[in-house]
């Protein structure tokens, strides 16, 4: 009776082991088989993965966009303040030049300036206005010994940061 016990339980082992397929063939410990699907459920995972792949490629190109976007306003908005400055220190200079417009100074040089007017005494010499040019040109190449001295600090450390690193 044992032989057929055992050859009942080869049977059913053989019956079950249709599921299973041995991953070494030294091996005597069987894997079950794994099912991979329909192909139907394949082409549902290659549709969903093509949806996905392009929504994620549209929400890139989406947050690109968004990010040029804001670059390109920050840069105007930078320009605006750094006109807004301007404007500013502008307003300081006609603010400061309305308060001097009212004195008699101020009329004197600009009768003098632009009528034309003298004192009386006075010789008026006018001297054109290219002729001013040619000698300011020539004059702004000659360095000022007095200038050198009076700059600002800034000017005087990079001439000194020069002296240092370069030598004479």
């Amino acid at each position: 009776m044992g032989s057929k016990i055992n050859s009942l339980k080869l049977k059913e082992w053989r019956s079950n082991s249709a599921n299973f397929a041995p991953i070494n063939p030294d091996q005597k410990f069987l894997r079950p088989k794994i099912d991979n699907g329909s192909s139907g459920s394949k082409l549902v995972k290659n549709i969903f993965t093509i949806i996905f792949i392009g929504i994620s490629l549209f929400m890139f190109y989406n947050i690109f966009k968004s990010l040029n976007i804001a670059h390109q306003k920050n840069l105007i908005l930078e320009q605006a303040k750094e006109e807004v400055t301007q404007l500013r220190i502008e307003n300081v200079k006609l603010v400061m030049e309305s308060t001097s417009v009212g004195t008699e100074d101020y009329v004197i040089r600009e009768a003098r300036n632009r009528l034309n007017y003298s004192k009386e005494g006075e010789i008026r010499v006018v001297i054109p206005e290219n002729v001013i040019a040619s000698i300011r040109a020539k004059y702004e190449n000659i360095p000022d010994e007095s200038n050198a001295l009076s700059g600002n600090l800034k000017d005087n450390l990079l001439i000194w940061q020069d002296f240092v690193i370069n030598g004479i």
